[in-house]
């Protein structure tokens, strides 16, 4: 993964969740280059919970937690830290980690385009019911 990519990476990710999985007044900073090693890219993000943020990248190893803000430590689980060492395959993984509230609205919106989908399947369903009827009824 070289850096353009990286930084191609973070910063599509990150547009793709910012208007609803993070803060609203300023979802995130891209870091300039020169704060992250060759061929990774870092971001701020702020998180939905509110006063709390992160830093974070990506590489080829997967999306990673640099710094953490916490004002509200009592809502972190016990073994929060150590995890913080790990690497996440995507951007939503590592975000659903560190902010349960992101992890609700994206199941929220989940929920909402399997609704849908479903809605728009009933539809589909009773016009080829309604066209086998008639197929039926015709002969």
């Amino acid at each position: 993964m070289t850096a353009s990519f990286s930084a191609d990476e973070l910063t599509t990710a990150l547009s793709e969740v910012a208007s609803w999985g993070l803060h609203s007044q300023s979802p995130y900073q891209v870091l300039p280059p020169q704060f992250s090693p060759p061929n990774e890219s870092r971001a701020k993000v702020e998180l939905l919970e509110e006063g709390d943020s992160a830093v974070i990248g990506v590489s080829e190893k997967g999306w990673k937690i640099y710094l953490r803000s916490v004002v509200d430590f009592d809502r972190l689980p016990a073994e929060s830290a150590a995890k913080d060492d790990q690497s996440f395959e995507t951007l939503d993984h590592l975000l659903a980690y560190l902010s349960p509230e992101f992890e609700r609205k994206r199941m929220e919106l989940l929920a909402q385009k399997l609704e849908g989908i479903s809605v728009r399947r009933s539809w589909e369903g009773d016009e080829e019911a309604e066209v086998a009827d008639e197929a039926t009824t015709k002969e």
